[in-house]
């Protein structure tokens, strides 16, 4: 019987992750598809939001590896915009709890952790400042702005992301990572710093592979099955190089 492969996936800022990759396992059927939400957000919207995005992290990697520990098999991540930065911050956990790394890291959404923010922090902004700044980023229906009621029940899940990611600062001594890094990279993300994309490779010891794709910041909605073969194929990629 061959070994199971785990994939778990990280939201971006305001996400839910079992909505963002709720189609991924059919498109990876090869795979075991783990949408992975943080404290306060989805199933978990009882619990208390975590504190920093390093505590939140920790807390993913607890729950990965009380998954490996029960099922077995083999673990890597994907992250998108804040899930990249969870990504990074769950590897140096898992590196810090001496589980085993994963096979690979999928990251997009993100210029690389040591590249300036392009954008001013918005977190502490007043309600119809920061809404407005959400709605400018795109990839959040108009009518969840059109809805009173729902604006009210997600604005503290919005304003706790922005918070975490708004405050989180790199360590002087960054984590590299043993585990390859795939950067997912849409040619219209206004947030990308293109010229730069290549600097991930200062977080990892293996060779970096940047891939391309259409599309805007949140090119990973409409292109769901795009991204899951790109996954497939960077995976069988990747596996004859090293049996080479």
């Amino acid at each position: 019987m061959s070994q199971a492969r785990h994939l778990f996936c990280l939201p971006y800022a305001g996400g839910i992750a079992q909505s963002i990759y709720a189609r991924w396992q059919q498109y990876l059927p090869h795979l075991r598809v783990h949408p992975l939400d943080i404290a306060g957000h989805g199933r978990r919207y009882t619990e208390a939001f975590d504190a920093d995005l390093a505590g939140a992290a920790q807390d993913i990697c607890r729950k990965i590896t009380a998954h490996l520990a029960q099922h077995g098999g083999t673990w890597m991540l994907y992250g998108h915009s804040m899930g990249s930065m969870l990504a990074y911050e769950t590897l140096a956990a898992a590196h810090a709890a001496g589980l085993p790394g994963p096979e690979v890291c999928f990251l997009s959404g993100r210029n690389p952790l040591h590249v300036p923010r392009n954008r001013r922090e918005i977190h502490e902004l007043p309600d119809e400042e920061f809404l407005q700044e959400i709605q400018q980023l795109g990839g959040t229906s108009q009518r969840f702005f059109e809805n009173p009621e729902l604006v009210q029940m997600f604005l503290p899940v919005l304003r706790s992301d922005y918070r975490l990611v708004e405050r989180w600062r790199l360590q002087q001594t960054p984590h590299i990572s043993s585990a390859p890094l795939v950067f997912f990279s849409s040619a219209d993300d206004t947030l990308l710093d293109h010229g730069r994309l290549h600097e991930w490779q200062n977080y990892s010891s293996q060779p970096l592979h940047i891939e391309h794709f259409a599309g805007d910041h949140f090119f990973l909605l409409p292109q769901a099955e795009q991204v899951c073969a790109r996954i497939a194929s960077c995976l069988q990629k990747l596996a004859a190089q090293t049996a080479a």
